[in-house]
C-alpha cells in the first residue's frame, strides 16, 4: 500500500507529520480450517438443523388442504329420502331381475345378500 502524508495547516506554517510506511488492515482472526474438529461438527450440525427447520416451516406455511380438492357428489331430491317415505318395492324387483339377468354374466353382487332382500321387496320363498 502506498505510504500516507498528511499536510497540517498550523499557526506558524505548514508541516508536514509522517505517518507509517504500511497501513495495517485488521484481519479475523479465526477461520473454519482452524476449528477443532468437534466444533467444525456442530457448526455443520447447527447450520443443517437450521436450514431444515427453515425449509421444514415455509412447508407448513403454504399447507395444502385435502378438503379443498374433494369432489362433492350432486344432490338429488330422491322421493324415498323423507323420514316416512320408503322406497317402491315393485322398481326394486323390478331392478334385481335386470340384473339377474343381464348384468350378473360380468358384475357379482357382492356386498349385497338375498336376505338383504327379503322382507323389503322380495319374500323369503
Amino acid at each position: 500500500m502506498a505510504a500516507l502524508r498528511v499536510v497540517v495547516l498550523s499557526g506558524c506554517g505548514r508541516t508536514l507529520l509522517s505517518t507509517p510506511k504500511t497501513i495495517k488492515t485488521p484481519k479475523a482472526n479465526m477461520s473454519f480450517a482452524s476449528l477443532p474438529r468437534n466444533k467444525k461438527v456442530a457448526l455443520t450440525t447447527l447450520g443443517v438443523v437450521t436450514a431444515g427447520g427453515a425449509g421444514l416451516a415455509l412447508m407448513l406455511h403454504q399447507s395444502v388442504k385435502a378438503s379443498d380438492l374433494e369432489l362433492h357428489p350432486p344432490q338429488y331430491p330422491w322421493s324415498h329420502a323423507g323420514p316416512l317415505s320408503s322406497l317402491d318395492h315393485a322398481s326394486i324387483r323390478r331392478g334385481y331381475q335386470v340384473y339377474k339377468q343381464v348384468c350378473s354374466a360380468c358384475h357379482s353382487m357382492e356386498y349385497l345378500a338375498f336376505r338383504n332382500l327379503v322382507g323389503v321387496s322380495h319374500t323369503e320363498y
